[in-house]
């Protein structure tokens, strides 16, 4: 099978009601029977191509991951209803667009989504209210403590700030001094050359740095 790429998606409106009854039709067809086999389990997309487009049903829309219900709340004028989803290789954000583009006019959508295998890092928060990470690390690195950590396990996993605040951020960690570069891959290239001379008996040694792009 593709690689599984993770996705956080919002919608948002000003409008309570809308947000309620997206988030009651949605949760509905989530615990409904599913209407045909797909390998994916509940939550499948072709349920809601179905029960939104019946005339074009799942045989004709792209429906290559599934969701998992998620959180209702408001933030600033907004209420919201934010979900989890995996799809196959990138986002499928085509049935959620024409979902709130037919159904709900007044909702918007905002989503993050990453897939490490192949570089995807990309993201959409117009009103920059959901997703505000603006790079993601990840690897397996030596520690000012003497000890190796996951990147993904620490708190700079993601980050919000700009790239000279995140190379600080990595100064505080690693055991080694790095030339600060306004380039990603000459900052990833020269750290990652210095932490080949490190070794683990847990994992391999490395670094990667992605920006999400709009």
């Amino acid at each position: 099978m593709a690689n599984l790429c993770s996705v956080g998606i919002t919608f948002y409106s000003e409008k309570k009601e809308s947000i309620e009854e997206l988030k009651k039709r949605f949760e509905q067809i989530y615990y409904a029977s599913p209407t045909a086999e797909s390998g994916f389990g509940r939550g499948w997309m072709g349920d809601y191509a179905d029960a939104y487009f019946p005339q074009y049903g799942h045989d004709k829309i792209l429906c290559h991951g599934y969701i998992a219900p998620g959180e209702f709340g408001k933030k600033d004028k907004f209420f919201f209803y934010s979900v989890s989803s995996e799809t196959i290789s990138v986002a499928r954000m085509g049935l959620w667009h024409h979902i709130v583009k037919d159904f709900y006019p007044d909702v918007k959508i905002a989503y993050v989504a990453e897939e490490c295998g192949n570089g995807y890092y990309v993201k959409w928060d117009e009103d920059g209210l959901f997703y505000r990470d603006e790079y993601c690390l990840s690897g397996y690195i030596p520690t000012k403590s003497g000890e190796f950590e996951y990147l993904d396990e620490m708190d700079i996993h993601y980050w919000s700030g700009d790239f000279e605040t995140l190379q600080n951020k990595l100064d505080e960690v690693l055991p080694f001094s790095f030339a600060h570069s306004s380039d990603i891959c000459e900052t990833e290239n020269e750290i990652q050359a210095k932490l080949d001379g490190y070794e683990s008996d847990e994992d391999e040694v490395y670094i990667n740095i992605f920006r999400f792009i709009e």
